[in-house]
């Protein structure tokens, strides 16, 4: 591997273990999801052998680039033929929007700022800022923190929020751009997945009626109907249709992409625009959507996917 791997584990103490001797790792970021995870796969020392126990934080760096910090969710050594080995699998801070509830209610007049402030139960979770604020957002019972968010990203900008490394919580778009014109493409192509895709929704109006619909022509090309149909959603009562559009492109987030996978590393995050012109017959820029980095014996390997949806 050309890149330098850093690999440091905090024990519940604070003191710290390097992690070397690395077999494999694999690092995946979702502009939809609100936290990277980390597969590791390392010779075990003896040191670690017992130190994994109190493991509670993980940061991974290449290079320069810090690909992930996170809590440890498993950490355990299992025996092979001729070494053990330490696995480990880890999610990013961002996790704990997903795992907390806020409190429930109507905020009103609030920004990013505010509705991140209550939402997160920890100061590390940061924020873009200088955002618009909004009338008002909905907050059910039971609903986690980082619904809150994506509630206030759709109302306010019509987008869904993502996470950017270590774990700032963004509504607009990376002004980075990245150009890479001499790296190995190993392979490029469209992707493809309906699994969550929608065809209509249903809403109840104040009268207790289904009176108003919404249709995602686009998932009725594949040839299946899914319909749901929701209560009057207090989120949007001051205009239930886009309501109703809004939650057809939830349901409907990227069902189309386009992905490259190139030898190396470049330190690109979530929603960097990259250009790869130049390299063969490949020219294009992408938007990075998702971003997955291997790492085993055979090098470092990219795969970035550009995502073609309804909040392209």
């Amino acid at each position: 591997m050309a890149a330098q791997l850093t690999v440091q584990i905090t024990l519940t103490d604070n003191t710290r273990k390097s992690v070397s001797n690395i077999i494999s790792a694999v690092i995946e970021k979702d502009k939809y999801i609100p936290f990277s995870k980390l597969t590791l796969r390392a010779i075990v020392t003896d040191s670690m052998r017992t130190a994994i126990a109190d493991a509670k934080r993980i940061v991974f760096y290449i290079g320069g680039s810090l690909v992930h910090s996170g809590m440890i969710d498993k950490a355990q050594v299992i025996a092979g033929s001729t070494r053990d080995e330490l696995v480990l699998v880890s999610r990013g801070l961002g996790v704990t929007l997903c795992q907390c509830e806020p409190e429930p209610g109507i905020w009103s007049n609030v920004t990013l700022k505010e509705v991140v402030q209550r939402s997160r139960t920890t100061t590390e979770i940061t924020y873009e800022t200088g955002t618009d604020s909004v009338n008002y957002v909905y907050i059910p019972e039971k609903q986690g923190g980082w619904e809150a968010i994506c509630a206030y990203g759709l109302k306010a900008y019509g987008k869904y929020p993502y996470v950017r490394s270590p774990a700032k919580v963004c509504v607009t778009p990376s002004t980075t751009i990245k150009v890479l014109s001499s790296k190995k493409i190993i392979r490029h192509g469209n992707t493809l997945d309906t699994t969550r895709m929608l065809t209509k929704l249903h809403m109840l109006d104040t009268g207790g009626q289904y009176t108003y619909e919404a249709e995602d022509s686009t998932a009725l090309q594949y040839g299946f109907r899914r319909e749901k149909f929701y209560p009057l959603d207090q989120q949007w009562l001051q205009d239930e249709n886009l309501g109703l559009s809004m939650k057809l492109k939830i349901a409907g987030r990227a069902a189309k992409g386009y992905e490259i996978c190139y030898a190396g590393f470049s330190g690109e995050d979530l929603t960097d625009r990259v250009s790869f012109a130049g390299i063969g017959s490949l020219n294009r820029q992408m938007r990075v959507g998702a971003i997955r980095i291997e790492i085993s014996d055979r090098g470092i390997f990219t795969t970035l996917t550009e995502y073609t949806d309804g909040f392209s």
